[in-house]
């Protein structure tokens, strides 16, 4: 119950300006994620789907995936990117200062 009535007293917005980056639904916007601890830098595509005050959720447009994201305004610019350049970027340099795992085979017993 505590949920629902978070949701129904958080503001749902059409668009926001986020530190000078402004957003709307049905924005692509590109996340980077870059986890350096277990060796995994991707970029997603993400469209912008929902919109609050404080933070913001977009939705996966990879055909198949059923995942959405939550954002805390402050990751706009961070972690989130309106160009898909500037995002991939950061991934890219990450990469290649982060650290190397290599793939290694287990039998199975």
């Amino acid at each position: 119950m505590e949920r629902n009535k978070f949701q129904e007293e958080s503001p749902i917005l059409d668009s926001n300006i986020i530190d000078g980056y402004p957003i709307a639904l049905k924005d692509h916007v590109y996340y980077a994620k870059i986890l350096p601890n277990v060796g995994e830098y991707e970029l997603y595509d993400l469209i912008i789907r929902r919109i609050a005050p404080t933070w913001f959720v977009g939705y996966d447009t990879t055909k198949g995936s059923l995942f959405s994201y939550l954002f805390h305004n402050k990751d706009m610019g961070v972690r989130v990117f309106l160009d898909r350049k500037v995002a991939l970027k950061k991934v890219k340099d990450a990469e290649a200062v982060g650290m190397k795992f290599s793939e290694t085979e287990y039998e199975e017993y």
